[in-house]
């Protein structure tokens, strides 16, 4: 594993190199304590597999409004009885056997899961990855390619900000900053907004990084916005920082550097030829051969071509003896005659045929003679790909899940509370399923002294929970509800708003939201 330190910013610099080398293999992700895989085929992500429920295809759709909650319950119910049977089923299939969705909304759902999964990869600080380079890992998963540059954009512009990016441009602060290639080319690649577009118009290289910082100088842009732009250019190589500008000449020699030797002259004005005598000797000129210049410009045109062929012809080289140079004929040997061709009795269309086969059956050999592939090595292989059992887990667990979802809409905390200590005996490692135990318990709780204990207990759930994934509708609205518990109705009514935002099924943080914005007016 390469734990980098940085950030999470290595990993956004691995996939880049990965995807300018066009390499094929998997990515093994381990961000927050949750493991992932991604698959690379030619350096683009197609597939990803994530060790936690947070960003499951049915969670996907759920978020999307693409099911709704007594949809998505009945798509694990069938999903659970049919692994009763010992009969494995997707939850695309499931949705798609029940009519709920067709394979075109399966497919797109798909895609984004994808994406939102390497989304939740790029977004923790603390992150540790190792790549295998490998092609048989990716015979056995789904192909769902995704452009790698606007998905990087979309999440370096969601979870990082301006401090934990500045690390990027913190060398090259003196440094000019050159585009590689068009503004309006390089927006619509990584799918910049118009904004962006205009201030990546007014970088022409001839302004250092901290002159680009400067407020007002690339248009209506926030100072924080201006350095995730830049830091986002460099990390996807979309742009390069100068020591000079283009315009810049190359510098001068300096002053103490050596002239070039001054030759001797002769006393008639020629140069003195330092070359030893056998050397001076051998390169003399031939002046015999030079013809006498001419005295009109008639006779000295004339005179060139001879001039020319008597200088590159060089001395007449003596001819050999004519007994030398010619040998006897060898005697001509009679033409043997050709065989006449034997017409096949065989119609061609047979002939084809057998020839055909017998290329197959060669191929045949061939093939069993030659070396299969061999087999990736033990450690390149999933350490967490599920199996059957832990599939059923996993579903049980979720349908437990989903029937505390309702005992808490309604109120009912100790049945929620039942039927959540089910789900997280199935599934420990969710964050999402101890948050809402926590909530369950601290709402039922009577004791103010339990409740304080609680409360502690439920901060550090809401904050691992939002580490883990900055778009859990039920931790923003839980911490909403703290808000609200300690009379901050502004922090109160933004995650309320975010809550309904994230899931359109939380209607009871709905209508905190309406009566905290009407009791602001």
């Amino acid at each position: 594993m390469d734990d980098t330190g940085d950030g999470g910013l290595g990993l956004v610099r691995a996939l880049v190199q990965h995807h300018a080398e066009h390499a094929s293999g998997m990515v093994e992700v381990r961000a927050a304590g949750v493991p992932s895989l991604l698959y690379l085929v030619d350096g683009v992500p197609v597939f990803a597999e994530a060790g936690s429920l947070g960003e499951t295809l049915g969670r996907v759709l759920l978020r999307e409004g693409k099911l709704d909650q007594e949809q998505y319950a009945a798509i694990v119910h069938h999903m659970t009885e049919q692994l009763v049977d010992s009969e494995q089923m997707r939850f695309g299939e499931a949705a798609v056997a029940l009519g709920f969705l067709s394979p075109t909304e399966v497919t797109a759902g798909l895609e984004r899961q994808v994406q939102r999964k390497i989304l939740a990869c790029i977004a923790p600080r603390d992150v540790s990855f190792h790549f295998i380079p490998s092609e048989t890992l990716l015979d056995h998963v789904g192909h769902f390619p995704c452009a790698l540059e606007p998905l990087l954009v979309e999440g370096l512009r969601r979870d990082f900000d301006a401090p934990r990016l500045m690390p990027v441009l913190a060398s090259g602060l003196q440094h000019y900053l050159r585009l590689q290639g068009r503004a309006s080319d390089i927006g619509e690649a990584l799918q910049l907004t118009p904004a962006e577009v205009r201030a990546l118009r007014t970088v022409d290289g001839e302004a250092t990084t901290l002159e680009l910082l400067a407020p007002g100088r690339m248009g209506s842009l926030e100072s924080d916005d201006v350095v995730k732009l830049m830091a986002t250019l460099v990390l996807l190589e979309r742009a390069e920082l100068l020591a000079r500008p283009p315009s810049a000449r190359a510098p001068r020699p300096r002053r103490g550097t050596p002239a070039r030797p001054i030759r001797e002259v002769r006393e008639d004005g020629g140069p003195v030829d330092d070359a030893p005598p056998e050397r001076r000797e051998r390169r003399a000129p031939d002046t015999t051969a030079v013809a006498e210049p001419a005295k009109d410009a008639r006779a000295e045109r004339e005179a060139r071509p001879a001039r020319r062929k008597a200088t590159a012809s060089g001395p007449e080289r003596p001819r050999r003896p004519a007994e030398a140079a010619t040998k006897p004929a060898k005697p001509a040997t009679p033409a043997k005659p050709k065989p006449a061709k034997v017409p096949d009795p065989r119609p061609r269309g047979s002939y084809d045929a057998a020839a055909r086969l017998r290329a197959k059956q060669l191929a045949r050999l061939a093939g069993a003679t030659r070396p299969s592939a061999p087999e990736p090595p033990a450690s390149a292989k999933p350490r967490f790909r599920p199996s059957v059992v832990a599939k059923r887990r996993r579903f049980l667990a979720e349908k437990a899940f989903r029937a505390a979802r309702r005992h808490l809409d309604r109120g009912q905390w100790e049945p929620a509370e039942k039927e959540l200590r089910k789900a997280v005996q199935l599934e420990d490692d969710s964050t999402e399923y101890a948050l809402c135990l926590s909530w369950a318990r601290f709402r039922g709780a009577r004791a103010p002294s339990e409740k304080a204990a609680l409360r502690e207990e439920l901060d550090e759930r809401v904050k691992a929970a939002l580490r883990h994934d900055r778009e859990m509708a039920y931790a923003h609205y839980v911490r909403a509800h703290l808000y609200l518990l300690d009379e901050n109705e502004a922090k109160a009514l933004r995650g309320f708003r975010r809550a309904a935002d994230l899931d359109p099924e939380l209607f009871d943080a709905q209508r905190h939201a309406r009566l905290l914005a009407m009791r602001k007016k």
